[in-house]
């Protein structure tokens, strides 16, 4: 029997939870009304918000002891139990950690594909990963730096996000994505140390100072650079300005300093950096270099051509108020054999208008008028491309510029009611650059695109925008739930200054004038034994507990029959039965349905069906109960008889008698064929076991 069954009388009541049904049972029944108000509409989302996401890319430094990541999320939903430590409010959520395992395809740019993907581990030492169940992921400090880097491109191999899922309507669980973080490690960090080079000039020369990490980590630090004061042994930091044109800073792939038009003053002070290294908003590690002099040189009267074309690629994110600096300088430039040249620059091969001040509100103007570097004031994405810089005829930077911004992505705030059968059109833009994919979740899945009821339509409305549409035709309560816009952009070989990113923003489609649906019925099974009592005071009948789960919109009508009679149905309610109500969320669309059944009669079996239906159709929930005979079993004695058997003769004795028990059935007993020997004396007996004891 199932676990849920207990012995009763014969009792029956039915539990209906509904939003404002009443359902009456029989003329006898009494009827008693339960009001929990709830503040929930059609129109509250259910789905978890998250209100911390891992970021796009983080770097582990520790080798002392674990890094923690956390994720936390929320839902809308009313509260049903006690919360959790990953949720603030509403219904408890629960967050678990995933990863996926990249892999990089060299011949076609890099590209990244997803090899494997799954729950991290809770509690398992033994991985780079450890699910601590309160949230958080724990980066292990065991784990080897090399662990982290696909062998061939030396790229970062794992991606980690959090999945948030919270009970849904129906009982199942609603599913929703974090945003994705790209990790690294570095442990050498202890053994890091910053040395500033600078190249002296003449007067009215540039110094150039250049930092650099040995071991060379540049990729990973943030340059500061300072003014060292001898006598007062103070340091002050030094920024470019479009007015005081002293210093400028080349940042991403330079890490140098330029002391532009030098003079005396300035052979004054030392100059030094600080390399610093953070992990999201801490700073985990700082170096600093010792201060370098710097000293005047004499002048002279030839240029240094060089016998190289220095080539570099740097990276900048697009923000107000940005400006990017691209150096251009030759060492005697001003000389009497550099009288009538002048420094140039060009674009993707085409000449570059540049102003010759420094502080015009032009984009491209010269860091200053006596000095070949660029400036380039708030940049665009179209900003972006191959500069080459040149002295006269004579060919000095080539450099690629990639700008970049970060990726935005918005969605309806508000859930998309649409009626069952209806269309589904889902829009999601996207803001930044560069965008290499989008992408739709549905329920923590991806979207199946079949291209005919289910299809996805992209345009790229701008240069920093993208834009997607999500259409599902003719949709049903599978089409229901949180849908997701995922936007990523890829870390590729060529372009490993500009930051992997990714953003996503979630949505919620309800379906309305839904026809019923049966989601769950408890127990599973459709064909129940019931346990009925015999005729001779045998054990009281099991009583059974029958639960539907239907899910419309609007709430459907109930309905309970056995064998297809409800007249045959209401004959057993022989005492008074109870139904109440209950104002549940109404977002739900859900109806409870539960039948307390203790039948006690044969006549008490059969196809226990209970019926929802509203204006737009029907659903059943089917229980057929079939009666299965408690001992005990009466037999009718019978007189002794002495049977004659024959030697070397098989011999068999056959005996026919009715068995009665509470059901009425007959039983044929038929003894085996025993060979008989002369002289021996057999005494037959039959015996007829059941669960409940044994019957001769």
């Amino acid at each position: 029997m199932p676990q849920h069954w207990s012995c009763t009388s014969w009792t029956l009541s039915i539990q209906i939870c509904a939003l404002g049904l009443l359902l009456l049972l029989g003329r006898s029944a009494t009827l008693v009304i339960q009001d929990i108000p709830d503040s929930s509409s059609d129109k509250d989302p259910v789905s978890p918000v998250f209100s911390q996401q891992p970021p796009a890319q983080f770097l582990v430094s520790s080798t002392t002891s674990d890094t923690i990541v956390f994720c936390r999320a929320q839902s809308t939903k009313p509260p049903t139990s006690s919360g959790s430590s990953t949720s603030t409010s509403g219904t408890p959520v629960n967050i678990r950690w995933r990863f996926e395992k990249l892999e990089y395809n060299l011949h076609d740019g890099g590209k990244s594909r997803v090899v494997d993907s799954d729950y991290v581990g809770a509690g398992d030492t033994s991985s780079m990963f450890n699910d601590r169940g309160d949230g958080s992921v724990a980066i292990l400090a065991a784990a080897e730096d090399a662990d982290f880097l696909a062998a061939s491109s030396r790229l970062p191999k794992y991606r980690l996000f959090c999945e948030a899922a919270v009970a849904g309507p129906d009982g199942r669980e609603t599913v929703v994505h974090s945003s994705k973080m790209l990790v690294k490690k570095v442990t050498n960090l202890r053994y890091v140390q910053a040395q500033t080079l600078c190249h002296s000039a003449p007067r009215g020369g540039v110094v150039i100072c250049k930092t650099q990490t040995s071991p060379d980590l540049t990729d990973y630090f943030n340059v500061t650079h300072y003014r060292f004061n001898s006598t007062d042994r103070t340091a002050t930091q030094l920024n470019y300005s479009f007015f005081q044109t002293k210093y400028a800073i080349f940042e991403n792939g330079y890490n140098s300093l330029h002391i532009l038009h030098v003079d005396e003053k300035d052979v004054k002070f030392r100059y030094s950096a600080e390399v610093s290294l953070t992990e999201g908003a801490k700073t985990v590690f700082t170096a600093k270099s010792m201060p370098t002099p710097i000293q005047l040189l004499p002048t002279s009267s030839s240029f240094e051509k060089p016998t190289t074309v220095r080539t570099v690629r740097t990276a900048h994110e697009i923000r107000s108020g940005l400006v990017v600096l691209l150096p251009c300088y030759l060492k005697g430039a001003g000389g009497e054999l550099g009288a009538g040249r002048k420094y140039s620059w060009r674009k993707n091969g085409l000449p570059l208008r540049v102003s010759e001040i420094p502080y015009s509100e032009q984009t491209f103007a010269f860091v200053r008028e006596d000095v070949g570097s660029l400036r380039i004031r708030d940049p665009r994405r179209s900003d972006a491309g191959v500069y080459t810089c040149s002295f006269g005829d004579t060919l000095l930077e080539n450099v690629t510029l990639d700008l970049y911004s970060r990726i935005s992505v918005r969605t309806p705030a508000s859930p998309l009611i649409v009626d069952f059968g209806g269309n589904v059109s889902l829009a999601c833009d996207v803001q930044g650059w560069p965008i290499d994919s989008i992408s739709w979740l549905h329920n923590g899945r991806p979207v199946e695109v079949d291209g005919t009821r289910i299809r996805v339509t992209r345009a790229r409305e701008s240069l920093e925008r993208g834009h997607s549409v999500l259409t599902i035709a003719n949709a049903t309560l599978k089409d229901q739930g949180p849908y997701q816009c995922f936007a990523e952009r890829f870390l590729r070989p060529s372009a490993q200054k500009v930051p992997y990113d990714s953003a996503q923003s979630t949505t919620e489609v309800i379906i309305n004038k839904m026809p019923p649906h049966l989601v769950d019925q408890q127990p599973p099974e459709r064909y129940i034994p019931v346990s009925l009592p015999g005729t001779d005071g045998g054990p009281v009948s099991a009583s059974g507990s029958f639960s539907c789960r239907f899910t419309a919109a609007p709430l459907p009508r109930i309905r309970i029959t056995l064998d297809g009679s409800r007249s045959k149905f209401d004959e057993f309610e022989s005492l008074s039965a109870r139904a109440f109500t209950r104002q549940t969320s109404a977002s739900t669309r859900r109806m409870d349905v539960t039948v307390n059944f203790s039948p006690t009669l044969p006549e008490h079996t059969g196809r226990l069906m209970v019926e929802a239906r509203n204006d737009f159709g029907v659903a059943t929930c089917e229980f057929h109960l079939f009666a299965v005979a408690s001992p005990s079993l009466i037999i009718r004695p019978f007189e002794q008889k002495t049977q004659y058997a024959i030697r070397d003769k098989n011999f068999q004795h056959g005996l026919q008698r009715p068995w009665r028990s509470s059901l009425g059935v007959d039983l044929a007993v038929l003894s085996s064929a025993i060979p008989v020997s002369p002289g021996d004396t057999y005494d037959l007996r039959w015996e007829m076991r059941s669960e409940g004891g044994a019957v001769a």
